[in-house]
């Protein structure tokens, strides 16, 4: 990622009103501050513009201190540096929130290495767009939108590109929407974005309740279904600090069915700059899964002696399977893109003369790119072979946001290719029609075969805190288990005995001494009369768990004897043994601590439970 000159400019501004805003005494510590951010940022900067960017902060930063220390009055505004509070000025970068919060460790991660299964054997590169194709039944080793989204976000500013709102005499409401207009904007061109000074930082989140407002999102949500093969399904969405903080609605949503012997998923995060992106959101993943259901519920994967690479060879013209039961499934998951499309085409003509949804839009008709959002999917159905079950997967994908699968070797495999935007911190959205050209389906189209363990499609709300996503998505996994989201029998004592005296931690009683190490209390953001919520969670990070162990990462999480010893079989709250894996995983979403992490939070799982 080169980052332009007016971006660079931004972000000097944006790190030096970060660290200018804190009180006098902490300019001591200013030096430390400074040398963390910018490693944080210089990663994502071109390497002839590290010096500029560094010499400039640095002048940015003395400025402000400097008046500061003659000043005992807020920073007075002018035109060149106007600090605004205001939501509505804020960048199209797709979260943010201001706020200061305490430094955390860096996590420990270990690359994971392949094996020879089937569901490895795809480990090498995809090729350009030109190609579009994944070759084989796994995905690249690595696949993600760029630095830029996670490192502009990890000072928790609101975002440095949105375009200032003019406010101008408008005819009443009723006269324009008596006038014959289409739901679709003839031409949006695309714009650089402009130049504005980030929001002051505030030191402390608060909560506000979700907008009374048209097509309202609820606070949360969590559903579970039973999908043939022993596995269990589960998922759920929580509206991320940041929207909290705002009192605006949360604008992920996610879907699960299970149509005869397949399960299907689908998630999608709405854009952020996007008044009514939820309902995008929402309207994407109905009929996604609507369709998927409906046109899978009766068909079968033809059986095989023998799958391999070759069972998975795709024209490289066309993009079409060799083998046409597969190819079968790799249409309807198109056409389910399409329907969503469709769908969301047809939500956006029936707000468009909607008198509230205008007055909400600063007296603006409601079209199409009102309802922008991401859209991935997930068909999974379980395949005999080799007296084994093996899990067949297709995914497609339309923006960012993260698809990873564990196969029984506990070897990860990252199942898209996240698509980004012309400026930084932006994506793609299924709005954007050229999504659904056929060759850009296909290569955002990824197999997995393999024995499962895990099957995770989460928005970029959980991806981006388990970024690099590889191994990050296997962290996430052994979170999920370190935290009895997905829970696991209790081994017996001497099996735990000998597991930990392996290990640098040695017995239990170390374990113990050592968790305030790895476990963390944190106090959840929530609305007063939350009677029936913990508002205390015990967090467990299994990567700072293994760095106590001192083993791998990979190790600790392929050992259920060592993970279950971490937790001690405790869940992250007193009542949290009689609560659903669903509501478990709601309670983590919305608990978790990721320095730099407000957004929505969004995650599905389809999983095997441990069994000893």
């Amino acid at each position: 990622m080169i980052w332009s000159e007016i971006e660079i400019e931004q972000l000097v501004k944006a790190i030096a009103w970060k660290l200018g805003f804190n009180s006098q005494q902490e300019q001591e510590s200013t030096d430390n501050k400074f040398t963390d951010l910018l490693h944080n940022f210089t990663a994502a900067l071109d390497s002839t513009k590290v010096d500029q960017f560094q010499n400039n902060l640095r002048q940015e930063l003395s400025k402000i201190l400097l008046k500061k220390s003659s000043e005992s009055s807020p920073l007075p505004e002018d035109k060149s540096t106007a600090v605004t509070t205001s939501p509505e000025t804020l960048s199209t970068q797709k979260h943010g929130v201001p706020v200061a919060e305490p430094e955390q460790s860096q996590q420990t991660t270990t690359t994971v290495t392949s094996g020879e299964e089937i569901s490895q054997a795809g480990q090498q590169k995809q090729e350009s767009p030109s190609s579009k194709l994944p070759s084989s039944i796994a995905v690249p080793e690595q696949c993600h939108s760029g630095l830029a989204t996670e490192t502009v976000e990890e000072i928790g500013l609101e975002g440095l590109h949105k375009e200032q709102h003019q406010k101008q005499s408008q005819p009443t409401s009723t006269e324009v929407l008596n006038s014959n207009q289409n739901a679709h904007p003839e031409s949006e061109p695309q714009q650089a974005p402009k130049e504005n000074i980030p929001s002051v930082i505030t030191a402390v989140w608060k909560y506000l309740p979700v907008p009374e407002e048209p097509d309202k999102h609820d606070e949360f949500d969590s559903k579970h279904h039973n999908p043939p093969g022993n596995l269990k399904l589960i998922g759920a969405r929580v509206r991320g600090k940041g929207h909290k903080h705002e009192g605006i609605n949360c604008d992920d949503w996610f879907e699960l069915a299970v149509s005869g012997s397949w399960t299907i998923i689908a998630v999608s995060d709405g854009a952020g700059s996007k008044k009514f992106s939820r309902v995008g959101a929402k309207i994407s993943c109905e009929a996604a899964c609507q369709l998927l259901a409906q046109e899978l519920k009766e068909y079968k994967l033809q059986e095989r002696d023998q799958w391999s690479v070759d069972t998975f060879k795709r024209d490289q013209t066309t993009g079409a399977f060799a083998q046409q039961d597969l190819e079968f499934v790799q249409q309807e998951l198109h056409k389910a893109v399409k329907a969503a499309y469709e769908a969301v085409e047809e939500a956006a003509i029936a707000r468009n003369n909607s008198v509230d949804h205008y007055e909400i839009l600063g007296k603006r008709r409601l079209n199409i790119k009102d309802l922008s959002a991401t859209l991935l999917l997930a068909v999974h159905t379980i395949v005999r072979y080799k007296q084994n079950d093996y899990s067949f997967i297709l995914t497609c994908q339309v923006g960012d946001g993260m698809i990873a699968a564990v196969d029984h070797n506990y070897e990860l495999q990252l199942l898209c290719q996240p698509d980004k935007g012309e400026f930084a911190g932006q994506t793609e959205f299924l709005t954007s029609k050229n999504k659904l050209d056929k060759d850009t389906l296909m290569g955002k189209t990824f197999p997995f075969f393999s024995p499962l363990k895990a099957l995770m499609v989460m928005t970029d709300g959980v991806a981006e805190d388990y970024f690099p996503y590889n191994p990050g998505m296997l962290e996430l996994y052994g979170d999920l288990l370190l935290n009895q989201v997905i829970e696991s029998p209790q081994p017996e004592d001497e099996e735990i005995a000998n597991q930990l005296r392996q290990t640098n931690l040695g017995s239990r009683a170390g374990v113990e001494e050592a968790k305030d190490k790895f476990l963390s209390r944190q106090e959840r953001i929530m609305a007063a009369q939350s009677a029936d919520e913990p508002k205390t969670v015990c967090i467990r990070s299994v990567a700072k768990y293994a760095k106590e162990l001192g083993i791998s990462l990979s190790k600790v999480i392929a050992n259920p004897t060592l993970l279950w010893a971490g937790s001690n079989g405790e869940t992250m709250w007193e009542q949290g043994k009689n609560q659903s894996p669903e509501e478990k995983l709601r309670v983590w979403l919305d608990s978790y601590y990721r320095r730099g992490s407000f957004d929505d939070r969004t995650l599905t799982i389809l999983y095997r439970e441990v069994i000893r």
